[in-house]
C-alpha cells in the first residue's frame, strides 16, 4: 500500500512540472529544420502545442504580431504556459541561434537563450544549452489554467487512456485509481458494455457517475428501448430536448467527456464556441478552419500564408525591404583631356593646344530613391515583388571656374537619372547576398558661362547597369555596382564650331558600404568613378582649325569625373 502511495505521488509530480508550450516559425536560414528540433527537444519533457493551431486562433483574434500584449492574448485562450520564437543566422560555416522563450501568462520575454551549431541537428553544445537553458527555464514558467492543481490531475487522467509513451506507467495508474476492483469476474462485467478502446475510462467513469451497481444498472439498457434509458438521459445531459439536441450537433467523440474537456479550451462563451465548431465541421482541419475565420463574411482567403506579415527585422533587410530613400552630400571632381597632335602651338583662345580641365572636388546634394511597390505589405512571396523604380539626382550647389586671364566664371554641374530596377536575393534571410539591375534614363552637364574655348556638355544617357550587395553581418554590408553609358548626346562639344559629330561611350563605377545604426536607419559611405570617351570624326571646326593647317589636328577627348557620397538611409 505504502509503495503504491509513493508511486501515485512521484507520478503526480512528474505531471504537475510538464507545461503546455507553443513553438512559433522560426525565421532565417534553415528555420524550419530548426524548429522541428527544437519542438523535438522539448516534447520529451513538456507537451507542445501545434503551431498552426496557435496561428489561426492569434488571426482569428487579430494578434499575429509578436508582442507582450498579444502572447498574453492567446496563450490565454488556448492555456498555454509558455510561447517559444527563434531566429537563425547563418555565419561562414555555423549557424547563429537566438531564442526567447516567453511567459503565458504575461507575454513577456523571461528567457534568452543563444548557441551555435555547426548543422540542424542540435548537437553538441546546441543540444546542451536547449536542455539545459530552455527546457529548464520552461519547467519554472507559472501555469496559465486557472486552478493549477485540478488541470495537473485531470492532465494526468488524460494521459492515462490516451497516449502514455511507456507501458510501465499504464499499470501503475491502473493500479491507483482502479484498486476497488479486485474481482476478475467483475471487471470481465465491466469491460463487455464499454465502448472505449482503452480500459481506463470505464474505469474513470465509475466514480464519476454512481456506485458499481447503478453504473451496470445503466449500461444494460443502453441499447435497448425501455423506459430507462430517457430517464437516464434527461439529467445527464439537459433538461429540455433542444438543448440536448444543440448538444448532439458538435458532439464528434466517443465518449461524453471529450466534448466537455473542449468547451474551457475553445472559448469562454458559448456563441463563439458554437461558431468555432461549425469551423471544424466544415472542413474538420486547422489550416480550412484558419481560412473560414478569416472570410467569415463571405469574403474568401486565398491561403493560410497570404497576407502574413513577415518579421520586421527580415522585412527591412535589402533583398525583402520595400522603400529605400538616401538622402547627403555628394563630392564631385571633373577632368577633361584631349588627344592632339603634338606640334601643336601653346594654347591660346581657339588655337593652339585644346585646352584640358582640372577641377577641384566641390560639394553637391544628392538623393537617391527606389520603390518596390510590390513589396509594400511585406507578405508577397512572388518575383514580382523584386520589381521597382529608381530615381537618383545630384546636384553641386556652389562651383566656379577661371579662364585664362584669371576670370571668374559660372558654371554648373550635376546629373539626374529615373528608371526600372529589379533585384535577386540568393537566398533566404535577413543576411542573404543580393544582386540585381537597373535601366535607366538620365542627363549630365558641365557648362561654362563665357568661356567658348572649353566646350560645355550635357550628355542624354541610357545606362544599364548591374549591382550587387554582400552583407557581412545583420548591420554591415559591401555594396558594388557598375554600368555602361550609352549616349546618344553630348551637348554643345558635337557643334561643327565646336570638334563636331563623334561616338561617344562611357562607363560608371561605385563602391561602398552600408552600416545599419538604428530600427529603420543606415549610413552609406561610396566611392564613385565615371570616365566618358569621344571619338571625333573630323568634322568640326576645333578639330582642324587650331593651327594654319587643314589637316586634323584633335582626334579624341577624355572627360572623367570622381568622387564620392556620405548619406543617411531610411528603409520600410
Amino acid at each position: 500500500m505504502i509503495a503504491l502511495v509513493v508511486l501515485f505521488a512521484s507520478t503526480g509530480s512528474a505531471s504537475a512540472g510538464r507545461r503546455r508550450v507553443v513553438v512559433l516559425d522560426f525565421e532565417g536560414d534553415k528555420a524550419e529544420k530548426f524548429h522541428d528540433a527544437v519542438v523535438k527537444v522539448i516534447k520529451k519533457t513538456h507537451t507542445v502545442v501545434a503551431t498552426d493551431k496557435w496561428n489561426g486562433e492569434a488571426e482569428s483574434m487579430s494578434a499575429e504580431k509578436v508582442n507582450d500584449k498579444n502572447v498574453k492574448k492567446v496563450a490565454k485562450k488556448l492555456k498555454v504556459d509558455g510561447v517559444v520564437e527563434g531566429k537563425v543566422e547563418k555565419r561562414r560555416d555555423e549557424y547563429i541561434i537566438r531564442i526567447k522563450l516567453r511567459s503565458g501568462t504575461t507575454g513577456e520575454v523571461v528567457k534568452p537563450v543563444n548557441t551555435k551549431a555547426e548543422n540542424t541537428k542540435l548537437d553538441g553544445d546546441a543540444s546542451d544549452s536547449i536542455k539545459d537553458e530552455l527546457v529548464a527555464a520552461i519547467s519554472e514558467l507559472e501555469s496559465n489554467r486557472d486552478g493549477s492543481g485540478d488541470d495537473d490531475d485531470e492532465k494526468v487522467a488524460k494521459k492515462k487512456p490516451a497516449k502514455a509513451d511507456d507501458d510501465d506507467d499504464k499499470p501503475a495508474k491502473k493500479t491507483g485509481f482502479g484498486r476497488k476492483k479486485d474481482d476478475d469476474d467483475e471487471k470481465v462485467a465491466k469491460k463487455k458494455p464499454a465502448k472505449s478502446d482503452d480500459d481506463d475510462k470505464p474505469a474513470k467513469k465509475k466514480p464519476a457517475k454512481s456506485d458499481d451497481d447503478e453504473k451496470v444498472a445503466k449500461k444494460k439498457p443502453a441499447k435497448s428501448d425501455d423506459d430507462d434509458k430517457p430517464a437516464k438521459k434527461k439529467p445527464a445531459k439537459s433538461d429540455d430536448d433542444d438543448e440536448k439536441v444543440a448538444k448532439k450537433k458538435p458532439a464528434k467523440s466517443d465518449d461524453d467527456d471529450r466534448p466537455a474537456k473542449k468547451k474551457p479550451a475553445k472559448s469562454d462563451d458559448d456563441d463563439e464556441k458554437v461558431a468555432k465548431k461549425d469551423d471544424d465541421d466544415n472542413g474538420g482541419k486547422k489550416k480550412k478552419g484558419k481560412k473560414v475565420a478569416s472570410a467569415e463574411d463571405g469574403e474568401v482567403s486565398s491561403g493560410v500564408e497570404v497576407g502574413k506579415k513577415m518579421d520586421s527585422d527580415l522585412a527591412l533587410s535589402p533583398g525583402e525591404r520595400a522603400i529605400e530613400v538616401v538622402v547627403g552630400a555628394s563630392f564631385n571632381a571633373r577632368r577633361l583631356s584631349f588627344n592632339a597632335d603634338a606640334d601643336l602651338g601653346p594654347t591660346a583662345m581657339g588655337s593652339g593646344r585644346p585646352p584640358s580641365y582640372k577641377g577641384l572636388p566641390v560639394t553637391g546634394a544628392f538623393l537617391d530613391l527606389t520603390v518596390f511597390p510590390l513589396a509594400i505589405t511585406h507578405s508577397n512571396e512572388g518575383m514580382l515583388k523584386n520589381i521597382g523604380i529608381n530615381v537618383m539626382s545630384d546636384k553641386v550647389l556652389i562651383i566656379k571656374s577661371k579662364d585664362a586671364a584669371g576670370k571668374t566664371l559660372d558654371t554648373s554641374m550635376g546629373r539626374y537619372a529615373f528608371g526600372a530596377a529589379f533585384r535577386y536575393p540568393l537566398g533566404k534571410g535577413a543576411t542573404a547576398p543580393l544582386v540585381g539591375g537597373k535601366l535607366r534614363y538620365g542627363r549630365q552637364n558641365f557648362t561654362i558661362a563665357g568661356n567658348a574655348d572649353v566646350p560645355n556638355v550635357n550628355y542624354t544617357i541610357v545606362d544599364p547597369s548591374v549591382f550587387f550587395k554582400y552583407p557581412v553581418s545583420a548591420k554591415l554590408a559591401l555594396n558594388a555596382e557598375v554600368g555602361y553609358m550609352v549616349i546618344s548626346n553630348a551637348g554643345a562639344i558635337q557643334r561643327m564650331d565646336q570638334y563636331g559629330d563623334s561616338s561617344v561611350n562611357g562607363l560608371e563605377t561605385e563602391v561602398g558600404f552600408d552600416y545599419v545604426f538604428a530600427k529603420q536607419l543606415f549610413a552609406r559611405a561610396s566611392f564613385r568613378f565615371e570616365t566618358i570617351g569621344h571619338q571625333f570624326k573630323g568634322a568640326g571646326a576645333m578639330t582642324t582649325g587650331r593651327d594654319t593647317d587643314a589637316d586634323v589636328d584633335v582626334y579624341s577627348a577624355r572627360d572623367t569625373y570622381f568622387g564620392g557620397v556620405i548619406s543617411v538611409g531610411l528603409t520600410y
